[in-house]
């Protein structure tokens, strides 16, 4: 009399290729079973790259993978193992788009200006009054990133590198805009752009020493609303103090 005894899967995994920001790299899922397979599950932490019956994931490696964990989940009608691989990832300097040979090299989001030079991801610009404004947002990435815009924690427009503001009131249009690009693999990147009123400095706070005495330290205080640089001085027995 022939039995067969029933196994759940036994999982080996392993890779091949070096593992490199930015190159794609084999994993294996060696598996032994009975009865037959019946699915395996690949996963990136807890999110769900693949699901096949293939025991081989080729897999481009970036620096944001959730914790650098990749799992291979197998199945069969006995149930269900699991073994996981935690990839020591040899990050590199971020690398401009290339088109070789027709294959693509994934960007993650940068934002430019209309000249395609980097830039930082703040900046102010100054209007008048009833001034009417373009405010820009470009970004390089790949695949393209999807482009949304907030004012105030609001969302106010999406899929648009630019918005138009016509007859600026401080009442309505002045404050804080966040143009967020949405990447598939590589998240969320976001760029403040503060729009202020052109205009003067204002004192906010302005403490004034009753008295002090001599060997005694004392702090001045002298806080001043401008949303660009200027340089303050403070003025004593005739002599001034820049900072």
């Amino acid at each position: 009399m022939f039995s067969k005894f029933l196994v759940p899967p036994e999982i080996n995994i392993s890779l091949i290729g070096q593992q490199n920001e930015n190159k794609f790299i084999s994993i294996y899922c060696n598996i032994h079973c009975r009865p037959d397979l019946i699915k395996i599950q690949w996963f990136n932490g807890t999110n769900l790259l693949n699901t096949t019956n293939e025991n081989r994931l080729n897999i481009f490696l970036t620096r944001y993978m959730h914790k650098n964990k990749i799992i291979c989940q197998a199945i069969n009608q006995v149930g269900k193992r699991n073994q996981s691989i935690i990839l020591q990832i040899n990050c590199t300097c971020i690398f401009k788009r290339k088109k070789n040979l027709n294959l693509f090299f994934l960007d993650k989001p940068i934002f430019i200006d209309i000249n395609g030079n980097p830039i930082k991801n703040y900046s102010v610009i100054l209007v008048n009054e009833g001034e009417s404004i373009k405010i820009e947002c470009l970004v390089d990435s790949f695949p393209s990133s999807f482009i949304s815009w907030r004012f105030n924690e609001e969302i106010i427009s999406i899929n648009k590198t630019s918005i138009q503001i016509d007859n600026v009131q401080s009442n309505q249009h002045i404050g804080i805009y966040i143009c967020s690009a949405h990447h598939s693999l590589f998240g969320i990147f976001n760029r403040t752009i503060r729009l202020a009123l052109k205009g003067p400095p204002e004192m906010i706070e302005e403490k004034r020493i009753d008295s002090i005495h001599v060997g005694q330290s004392v702090i001045l205080v002298c806080s001043i609303s401008k949303d660009i640089p200027i340089q303050v001085c403070f003025r004593g027995n005739k002599k001034n103090f820049f900072f």
